[in-house]
C-alpha cells in the first residue's frame, strides 16, 4: 500500500511587535479604535483567502493572549460572511489555533514550522496577515515552487517577506538572522540560504501594510479586484476603510 500523502499546511503567523510597528505608524492618521478595527480586517480577510485554498490545513499561530483576542474576534466576524461550505470548514476544524513560543522572531519562527511538521504536514507556507490582498493564485504558485525547491520565499518591498515556505524544516532560514537589527531581514535570510546546498527560488515582490504610503498599494488592488468582479478578495479591509475615510474631513 503507498504511503499516504501529507496534507500540506499554511501558518499566518502573528507577531505583537508587527501589529505596534503598524499602529505606530499610523499613529497622525488614525484613532486607536480605527487601527484596532483595522487590523482585525486585515486578519479576516487573509483567513478568508486562505480558506478558499483546497487540502490544506490552516493554522493560525499567536504570541499573546491579547491576540489570541484579536484571532478570536475576527474568526467570530468572518463567519458570518461566508458560504455554508466554508462556514462549516471554519467551525469543524479547518482552522487550528495555537499560542507560539520563544525568545526572539527567529526563535518563534522555527517552532511554528517545527510543530506543523512534527505533527506530520509539508509542504509548509507561513504569512503574516499584513498583505490582504495577497491572491490565492501567489499562495497556490509557492506550493507549485516548493514541487521543485527546498525554500520559497516572498519578498516585499520594504526589504522584509510576506512569505516563507519549506519542504522540512531548514535551521539556515532561521538560526543565522539578526532579526532585531537594522539590517533588512529578507537578505540575511537570502544569504543564508544561499551558503548553504539549499536550492530556493522566490516569488514576486509584494508589500504589507506598515505605513501610509503602503495603503495606495492597497486602494490600487482592491480597485482591481472589483474591475474583474472579484467582490470578496479584502471586503471587510475596503469596508473598514470606506468607514474610516467617511470621518475624515
Amino acid at each position: 500500500m503507498p504511503a499516504k500523502k501529507k496534507q500540506q499546511a499554511l501558518i499566518i503567523f502573528l507577531e505583537d511587535s508587527n501589529r505596534d510597528i503598524i499602529h505606530s505608524k499610523l499613529t497622525n492618521y488614525l484613532s486607536q479604535d480605527e487601527k484596532n478595527r483595522l487590523y482585525s480586517a486585515f486578519l479576516e480577510d487573509t483567513i478568508y483567502t486562505c480558506l478558499n485554498l483546497r487540502d490544506i490545513l490552516l493554522k493560525i499561530n499567536y504570541p499573546s493572549e491579547t491576540t489570541r483576542c484579536i484571532v478570536n474576534k475576527s474568526m467570530q466576524a468572518l463567519e458570518k460572511r461566508l458560504t455554508p461550505k466554508l462556514r462549516k470548514l471554519l467551525k469543524d476544524g479547518g482552522v487550528e489555533t495555537e499560542m507560539v513560543t520563544g525568545k526572539s522572531q527567529g526563535e518563534r519562527l522555527k517552532h511554528a514550522f517545527e510543530q506543523t511538521f512534527t505533527n506530520g504536514h509539508s509542504p509548509v507556507l507561513l504569512i503574516g496577515c499584513v498583505t490582504p490582498t495577497l491572491s490565492k493564485k501567489v499562495l497556490q504558485d509557492a506550493y507549485k515552487m516548493l514541487k521543485k525547491s527546498d525554500v520559497v520565499f516572498g519578498p516585499t518591498l520594504e526589504g522584509s517577506y510576506y512569505l516563507v515556505g519549506l519542504n522540512r524544516l531548514e535551521d539556515d532560514v532561521f538560526e543565522n538572522v539578526e532579526w532585531a537589527g537594522d539590517k533588512p531581514v529578507y537578505s540575511q535570510m537570502v544569504g543564508a540560504v544561499s551558503s548553504s546546498p539549499l536550492n530556493w527560488h522566490e516569488l514576486e515582490l509584494w508589500y504589507d501594510l506598515r505605513q501610509p504610503e503602503d495603503f495606495e498599494f492597497l486602494i490600487r488592488d482592491i480597485n482591481f479586484f472589483r474591475q474583474i468582479g472579484d467582490e470578496k478578495s479584502a471586503s471587510r479591509t475596503e469596508e473598514v476603510l470606506n468607514e474610516i475615510l467617511k470621518k475624515m474631513p
